[in-house]
């Protein structure tokens, strides 16, 4: 509960840098990561998402840049530096190196 509380007000400080921009949840799987976000918020955090009901996924936006239904998000060359077991903090850093890749170096957002 702390911790969600504490990622709402970590997420609207930023939002405050961007004005009138919305804020999008992008994710490596939306359908579930996405998903776990908004459950959690709603749960245990006493203000709406900031994300609002939607977000996008990394697989989706590069398969659209690409043009091509089969590309997979390796193919941009991001180094995977994760340890094995899982870790939810390393993989949240491999994802945005990911997304700084694809949509700022590639897409040039």
């Amino acid at each position: 509960m702390v911790a969600v509380n504490k990622f709402h007000v970590w997420v609207e400080e930023i939002k405050k840098n961007f004005k009138d921009e919305k804020v999008i949840g992008i994710t490596d799987t939306v359908f579930f990561d996405g998903g776990r976000v908004d459950l959690l918020l709603s749960q245990y955090s006493q203000r709406p998402s900031p994300f609002g009901h939607k977000g996008l996924d990394l697989g989706s936006i590069y398969r659209g840049y690409t043009k091509r239904s089969d590309a997979k998000l390796k193919e941009l060359g991001v180094s995977d530096q994760r340890t094995k077991p899982h870790r939810a903090d390393h993989d949240a850093v491999y994802l945005a190196q990911i997304g700084r890749e694809l949509l700022f170096n590639k897409m040039g957002w």
